[in-house]
């Protein structure tokens, strides 16, 4: 989980700087636009082939604008396909590891449920043994009582009871 929250944080850092770099190249295409304006306005004044030059620069700066403002455009998507596929990865990793901790619960209940019914059937057994052993005496003190009164009934015959 600390992996995750790292990397996120990492990729929120990395786009925080690229947004931050989109917005200097933006000003500077400004600050370029300004002085290529101010540069035309000037040029338009000097003569009338500098004009045609003027509007050729002009288009040139807006070509190149456009060409700037579509490479920051791919560069933008690029690192959102980046995050995208971090997010992706991290996604899968969570999901394994919650497939790993779910195995590995399931195997300690089967693990415990086995050895609750091997204390059960110890359990059982101590009681089947502690069972046969007093039957054993029962009829050990059984056998021992007929036999005390079997001979208490000759003794009574012989005294002529």
């Amino acid at each position: 989980m600390k992996k995750i929250v790292g990397v996120l944080l990492v990729c929120s850092a990395l786009l925080f700087s690229a947004c931050s770099n989109d917005k200097k190249v933006d000003e500077s295409s400004s600050t370029t636009i300004e002085k290529s304006s101010s540069t035309k306005e000037s040029s338009t004044s000097k003569s009338s082939n500098s004009s045609s030059s003027s509007r050729s620069s002009d288009t040139t700066d807006n070509n190149l604008q456009i060409e700037s403002e579509a490479e920051q455009e791919r560069q933008r998507q690029s690192m959102q396909a980046e995050l995208d596929a971090q997010q992706a990865s991290l996604d899968a990793q969570y999901q394994q590891q919650q497939a790993e901790q779910q195995a590995s619960v399931e195997a300690e209940n089967a693990r415990v449920a086995a050895e609750v019914q091997r204390s059960q059937q110890e359990q059982q057994a101590a009681v089947d043994a502690e069972n046969a052993r007093v039957e054993a005496e029962w009829q050990a003190q059984l056998q021992r009582n007929e036999a005390e009164n079997q001979r208490l009934a000759e003794q009574d015959k012989a005294n002529g009871y």
